[in-house]
Formats: C-alpha cells, sequence, structure tokens
C-alpha cells in the first residue's frame, strides 16, 4: 500500500444527488428572497387615486368601440356593507371559489395554473383574488416569473394585515 489516506467513504450517487438537491432549493430560496426584497410594497391608502384609468372597449374584430376614462365622476366608491350580498357571492364563485379556505393564494389552482402553461394550453387563470387585487393596485401586468412570485409573497403578506370583507370592499372597488 502507498502511504496515503484510505478508509474514508467515497462520494456515492447519493450524496452527489443530495447535495445538488440542497444547492438548488438555497439557490431558488435566494432568487426568490431577493425578488420579494426589492419588489413594490401594495399600499392602499391612497389606491382610489390610482383609479384614474382608461377602459377600451373592441368589437370582436379588434376595432376600438368606446374609449372611456375613468375618473372620480364615473365611479362610486361604496362601502362593503353596501355590496349586494349576491354579487360578493357570484364574484366570489366565479373568481376564487376557495377564497375564504386560503390565506392569500389557492395553492391547488395555481400549480394547477403552471402545469397548464407548460403542459396545456395555457389558457386556465391561477390568481385569487387578493393576487388580482395586488396586480391592480401595483399595475404590473408584464407577464413573468418574477411578477408572479411577487404577486403571491405580496397576497400573503397583504392577507395577514387586511380583512376578507376589507379585501373583497377593495376588489369591487378597484376591478373593472
Amino acid at each position: 500500500k502507498s502511504g496515503g489516506r484510505s478508509g474514508g467513504k467515497k462520494s456515492g450517487p447519493f450524496s452527489i444527488i443530495l447535495f445538488g438537491g440542497l444547492a438548488l432549493v438555497m439557490a431558488i430560496g435566494i432568487y426568490v428572497g431577493v425578488i420579494f426584497a426589492t419588489a413594490p410594497r401594495v399600499d392602499t391608502d391612497d389606491i382610489y387615486s390610482m383609479l384614474a384609468q382608461r377602459s377600451i372597449i373592441y368589437d370582436s374584430e379588434g376595432r376600438e368601440i368606446e374609449n372611456l376614462y375613468m375618473d372620480d365622476g364615473n365611479r362610486t366608491i361604496i362601502d362593503y356593507d353596501e355590496i349586494p350580498e349576491d354579487l360578493i357571492y357570484a364574484t366570489v364563485a366565479i373568481e376564487d371559489k376557495r377564497f375564504y379556505e386560503h390565506q392569500g393564494v389557492d395553492w391547488f389552482t395555481t400549480i394547477k395554473a403552471f402545469a397548464n402553461m407548460f403542459f396545456g394550453d395555457g389558457d386556465f387563470g391561477g390568481s385569487s383574488i387578493t393576487q388580482q387585487l395586488v396586480k391592480n393596485m401595483t399595475q404590473d401586468n408584464s407577464v413573468t416569473v418574477r411578477r408572479k412570485i411577487v404577486e403571491i409573497f405580496s397576497a400573503l403578506e397583504y392577507e395577514k394585515t387586511h380583512s376578507k370583507a376589507q379585501i373583497l370592499e377593495l376588489y369591487m372597488n378597484v376591478i373593472f
């Protein structure tokens, strides 16, 4: 035998896979942390001043048929108690049927939407009511993984400080 060390365990495939998996998880964690740390915070203090937006209505041929400018003169802000109960039920049923069960993100529909994006037709929406509200408040319409990650974490944070009634009131007043 030569004078070198021997008897130590050699790294097998399991160790390499384990190390690689841990490195991947750490890299994803750092990436998500940086994205969230640099993301703009959702602030509802002056959300109603942001509502002066233009809405353009198109026909089936893509031709503009009406151009509406939404400002305080065309919009009446109402409190949650003034919103018809049937409208609340219908909105939740159509937009986010598990709204009262999750904390800002419906993970089931989010995972399903990502799966459809990669393997299906990509036509399946996965945003909760809170995520849609965050997207409208930040006015970020980019179609990127970064925006979606920020939207998810912002929705989770937003639901920690706002009740479901507050979220629905703002949603009903903000979403066109």
